[in-house]
């Protein structure tokens, strides 16, 4: 919502479901010819899992197309657990997201590692106490970033070089 009000200003509920409603419609229409994943994703994922870390996914994005979109790109095997917006009451940059993984995962904040490529990614990792690494691809780049990550990546591949 933050982010189309940006755009277009405060939003009714009414207004902002519309044009929510309109633009997941739209994405379904599409995805199958855009959707990729980053290089280096399922290596990357696959050296994790052999080193028998667990993973969670926490996204901003729908459970329906989560899935939907890991299924497509032949990702959703790789991880324990998803925590997306309706399973927390508040969203990244709150830390609420990221507390839930830890929960789930049985994990302390200091044993895990939140991988992103946001500014509400660094800062959902910060509030919740967890070390973060930003993942620079073509559309990413460290310097605009307002948090500092604990690690800075430009590839995925070094995730698996990391603790």
């Amino acid at each position: 919502r933050k982010q189309l009000e940006s755009y277009l200003g405060p939003l009714t509920t009414e207004r902002f479901n519309e044009i929510a409603g309109a633009h997941m419609g739209y994405q379904l229409t599409i995805y199958k010819d855009y959707l990729r994943a980053l290089p280096d994703v399922t290596e990357t994922l696959r050296g994790l899992k052999q080193r028998s870390k667990r993973l969670a996914v926490v996204t901003s994005r729908r459970k329906q197309t989560l899935n939907l979109y890991l299924q497509a790109c032949d990702l959703d095997g790789f991880f324990d657990y998803f925590v997306t917006p309706e399973d927390t009451n508040y969203h990244k940059p709150h830390p609420e997201p990221a507390l839930k993984a830890l929960e789930l995962l049985g994990a302390l904040p200091q044993e895990a590692l939140l991988v992103g490529d946001s500014d509400f990614d660094l800062e959902c990792a910060r509030g919740a106490g967890i070390d973060s690494a930003l993942i620079c691809h073509e559309h990413v780049d460290a310097d605009t970033m307002t948090v500092t990550p604990t690690y800075t990546l430009t590839s995925l591949l070094q995730l698996c070089e990391i603790g």
